[in-house]
């Protein structure tokens, strides 16, 4: 029966997606077009997106983790608590996107 078997060479992509950074995935889907319509919701650019989002609701979501003993990283505290998160957010994607 294993003769008939396709060889796919997972083990080679198995060792590549171990060595990935964890987000990296997330980060590759912004160069597919329907994962974008998606993530968009009818906006035209990630800028109006992030817009959408509510700084004050990201910090008390974030003050409900502490509370349950998940505790986001100090990096992450920084950068939401920053008073100029979405400007920071837009940039890292961006940075990431391209």
């Amino acid at each position: 029966m294993r003769t008939y078997r396709k060889k796919n060479g997972f083990q080679a992509m198995e060792k590549i997606l171990k060595a990935m950074p964890e987000n990296t995935p997330l980060v590759m889907n912004l160069r597919n077009k329907d994962f974008m319509e998606v993530l968009l919701a009818g906006k035209s650019d990630l800028a109006q997106r992030f817009a959408d989002i509510d700084a004050q609701i990201v910090r008390q979501e974030m003050n409900r983790l502490t509370e349950q003993d998940i505790t986001p990283s100090g990096r992450l505290k920084k950068v939401v608590n920053a008073p100029t998160f979405l400007q920071t957010l837009m940039s890292v994607v961006t940075k990431k996107a391209s």
